[in-house]
């Protein structure tokens, strides 16, 4: 099992791609910390993990609010020991409708999941990975934030700001043996590639 002894974060478990990536690094040995807002979904997949042969902390926790992220965190350190991987994986896709058109409350819930999301989880865990000398963050991204049509400008906007996090991450956590890499989630294909 390539995964054996690991500890994984994995924000957006509960459907999708995230549930994959969950089940999966479950099948390969990991102990997972996995959190949503749909109590539902949580305790099927958690029901999932185990099943498959995994470990796992599972929270009802909304991945915008810094109060929730430092939770869970600390609980899942206290619990665990550690923390070797984070997957921000959750991310919401908005309204479809041109950029003038959206109002306030829609293009900030978009950027709270899909940017600041992604910022508190990776400010959180970062101190508990250099205390242990190391760890991965990998942060799942979109081609849309490259090329995204103007329909979905919020979520496309935010993407290109997690794809730059993600450049910046992997520059400044160098040092600390702490790799930031960035996974492309087509949504159209749901296909997952490396950039």
């Amino acid at each position: 099992m390539k995964l054996a002894g690991k500890v994984i974060i994995v924000t957006g478990a509960c459907k999708g791609v995230g549930r994959a990536f969950a089940l999966g690094m479950a099948r390969e040995g990991a102990s997972l910390v996995i959190l949503s807002r749909a109590p539902a979904e949580l305790n099927e997949t958690a029901r999932a993990i185990k099943y498959a042969g995994g470990r796992v902390l599972s929270f009802r926790a909304d991945i915008s609010k810094v109060d929730h992220v430092k939770e869970v965190v600390g609980r899942a350190a206290n619990h665990y020991g550690k923390i070797d991987v984070l997957v921000n994986n959750a991310a919401v896709l908005g309204s479809v409708k041109p950029i003038a058109e959206i109002e306030e409350q829609e293009w900030d819930y978009v950027f709270s999941v899909n940017l600041r999301g992604f910022f508190l989880f990776s400010k959180a865990v970062v101190p508990y990975m250099i205390r242990q000398g190391g760890g991965k963050i990998i942060n799942v991204v979109s081609g849309f934030g490259e090329t995204g049509p103007p329909i979905l400008g919020a979520y496309s906007i935010a993407k290109e700001g997690a794809i730059h996090l993600t450049r910046l991450l992997a520059e400044d956590l160098k040092p600390h043996n702490i790799k930031v890499k960035g996974l492309y989630h087509n949504v159209l294909t749901r296909r997952i590639s490396p950039y």
